[in-house]
């Protein structure tokens, strides 16, 4: 069962920052799993939420600021003062940094208003262009119209949807689209479900997994992946076993 890195090492370093990603990658994630926003001047940034309230020392929403804003800011006071003055990420940051560090990324898309969906594939685009020699990388959304859409611009990109509760249709739309994995949250996740969605030809992922109890669980009924703030979750199962 693979281990995707939520946001980076978050329960270790501020999320969705280089420094979590880098830790991340240390600590021998199989996969790292980020946040794709766009400011207001179309750059995509790495962040989660939709307001910069929680993470950075900003307030407001991220879409009313343009990156030169964005980069001024802190990301990291709120999480320790260890990690004072560590900035946003810009993606093509990410995959720059990608080109050294040899593990998979998972560029979650952020879901934006019906009218955005074209400049977020387009800005999305710009950036692999950059890095087009970059590979183990999958896109995924809980914006299955912007999923969808992206898909048809990349078609050889591998593309994962993401959902909240064990819905056969959304399963059946995303196999119809070509993801490779469906991505649930842990709540709605139950062996039926796992088993559904194994028949539609895709792998299961499930979000988000911090206790040892449930990745054993998750492990026994078949789940591919589980996505986990804390990378040392198997060392606790190894404990007490």
């Amino acid at each position: 069962m693979k281990k995707f890195a939520h946001r980076g090492a978050s329960l270790y370093a501020p999320e969705n920052t280089m420094e979590a990603f880098q830790l991340a990658f240390e600590m021998g994630a199989d996969w790292i799993e980020c946040d794709i926003a766009l400011s207001a001047d179309g750059i995509p940034c790495i962040i989660h939420d939709d307001n910069l309230d929680r993470t950075t020392n900003g307030k407001g929403p991220v879409w009313q600021f343009d990156w030169l804003y964005l980069q001024s800011l802190d990301a990291g006071s709120w999480f320790s003062k260890d990690y004072q003055g560590i900035k946003i990420p810009r993606m093509t940051q990410v995959l720059k940094w990608l080109e050294t560090h040899p593990i998979a990324m998972n560029f979650e898309m952020k879901t934006v208003p019906v009218y955005q969906i074209s400049m977020m594939i387009e800005k999305v685009s710009e950036c692999l262009q950059e890095f087009i020699h970059i590979r183990n990388l999958m896109f995924s959304s809980f914006q299955f119209e912007l999923l969808q859409a992206f898909k048809l611009q990349h078609p050889d990109m591998a593309i994962a949807a993401l959902s909240l509760r064990f819905d056969k249709e959304q399963i059946l739309a995303a196999k119809e689209m070509s993801c490779i994995q469906f991505n649930i949250y842990s709540n709605a996740c139950t062996p039926e479900c796992v088993e559904y969605i194994h028949a539609q030809g895709m792998k299961v992922g499930v979000f988000t997994v911090n206790s040892s109890t449930l990745y054993q669980q998750y492990q026994d009924w078949g789940v591919d992946a589980i996505f986990t703030d804390d990378l040392q979750i198997t060392s606790f199962i190894s404990e007490n076993s």
